[in-house]
């Protein structure tokens, strides 16, 4: 009822496109929900404007020829789950996009930097600024690229634990683990494991990962965890391999994974190395802090005055606050295309020596989009979410399981992440405040566990 009120919704202010009708649908309607009164294009509109960006305008026409055809079948959708797996699976479809060289050509400055000013972008691309703003409104549009930040949790003094996860109940786990405030991101998995979730926890208690590992598995809500902990984040995007004449990848596999396997032999020391666990000391910062870099999180190009509206300081005082945060390496731009032709992701463990993980990010960084973090805990290695072109993951797996795995150089654990049934927010700001950190109340956080996995 909550989709399906949304989209009824949606579907008037789609209807009302003129500004006017808009203001005036926000004003005079009734029995709307309150939070929905202030803004109907936030939080509704973009959950279908999201969808629409994968699949285009006749999203509609295309949900109710799914709904038709169960009909047919005499099937019924009980559950909005259901109602949520025809949207995932129409969005899913891989999506041929033609890109000219002058937008290949913004997007190698974008992978580098992808919160330059238009200005900067316009100097470097070599035109004026509105053609350069036309530019990038088309690519964005047409290439459905979002602009996010990654944040360094250990400067905030938390630490980022991992959580791949194997389960007999795929359809309760998430639920159960979205419900603590601190889970950052779950991503269902398809092959040995069934999960993947992201979970931040402050430094000082650190405990509780184990006691969340043993209530899962005391509730059958898991049947194997292997459980890791960020010590390093990388994030890429690269069109090494992008033909831009025929708007095509060329990812020449053999020797792609050829020059891996050779310079990780050649990295090979006689004696076992251990990860480098790259500490990091915590900055100052307080929640204003955290409200500027939510809002970064969400569009890392959103302008400096409009953050300020926002949280009530001004345009200059948010510049200098995210420079200041930017030097300290808090976080960092991320932009991240959707509709490249490189839509296919997974998720590869590789436990191996730290000699090996300088030329493992090396060739990571050539394929067209990943993003990782070396890893300590149950395996220490490189966990990496690698995206390669459409059709093209098993070559990625064959690759590796041949050229690695065979060869003893390391060994590998493959799945396919299911992108667009992923679960994503940023840290709750609600729980922190300068005076006591980060209210984290584990034994509530464990009897959600005991309350809801039944």
């Amino acid at each position: 009822v909550y989709r399906l009120y949304e989209q009824a919704e949606y579907l008037a202010t789609k209807l009302l496109d003129d500004k006017y009708e808009r203001e005036f649908w926000l004003v005079a309607r009734h029995g709307m929900r309150e939070e929905t009164k202030s803004d109907v294009i936030t939080g509704i509109s973009d959950f279908f404007d999201y969808y629409e960006s994968f699949v285009g305008q006749d999203l509609y026409k295309q949900i109710w020829s799914r709904l038709s055809e169960m009909t047919r079948l005499s099937l019924q959708i009980g559950s909005l789950r259901e109602y949520a797996r025809i949207l995932d699976a129409i969005a899913a479809r891989p999506v041929r996009v033609n890109l000219a060289r002058n937008e290949v050509a913004l997007f190698r400055i974008l992978a580098v930097k992808p919160d330059m000013p238009m200005s900067e972008m316009a100097r470097h691309i070599g035109t004026s600024i509105p053609t350069a703003a036309k530019l990038m409104q088309r690519l964005t549009q047409k290439a459905c690229v979002r602009f996010y930040t990654q944040t360094n949790d250990r400067k905030l003094g938390l630490q980022e634990c991992l959580f791949l996860i194997r389960t007999l109940r795929p359809d309760r786990l998430p639920s159960v683990l979205w419900r603590i405030p601190y889970c950052r991101d779950i991503y269902r998995l398809y092959g040995p494991m069934d999960y993947f979730a992201v979970v931040d926890v402050p430094e000082e208690r650190i405990s509780f990962v184990d006691k969340l590992e043993s209530a899962l598995v005391d509730h059958g809500l898991a049947s194997e965890i292997t459980t890791l902990v960020a010590t390093m984040d990388y994030s890429n995007m690269s069109f090494e391999y992008y033909d831009s004449n025929e708007s095509v990848w060329h990812i020449h596999w053999d020797s792609w994974g050829a020059g891996l396997a050779k310079a990780l032999g050649e990295k090979q020391v006689p004696v076992q190395a251990r990860i480098i666990q790259h500490g990091t000391e915590r900055v100052s910062f307080n929640k204003l802090d955290l409200q500027i870099m939510e809002r970064l999180h969400y569009n890392c190009r959103r302008s400096y005055s409009d953050i300020g509206k926002a949280v009530g300081v001004t345009g200059a005082y948010v510049s200098r606050k995210t420079h200041w945060l930017l030097k300290n390496k808090v976080f960092m731009p991320v932009a991240k295309p959707f509709k490249i032709g490189a839509e296919e992701y997974a998720l590869v463990t590789i436990p191996c020596e730290s000699a090996f993980v300088e030329p493992l990010v090396k060739f990571l960084n050539k394929l067209p989009a990943w993003r990782g973090a070396v890893v300590r805990g149950d395996f220490e290695g490189i966990l990496a979410q690698v995206g390669v072109p459409s059709g093209e993951v098993n070559q990625l797996f064959m690759v590796l399981d041949d050229r690695l795995v065979k060869s003893h150089l390391v060994n590998c654990s493959f799945n396919v992440v299911g992108m667009w049934s992923s679960l994503r927010r940023w840290l709750p700001l609600d729980h922190y405040s300068k005076r006591e950190g980060w209210k984290f109340d584990e034994d509530h956080y464990l009897s959600i566990v005991d309350r809801y996995g039944k």
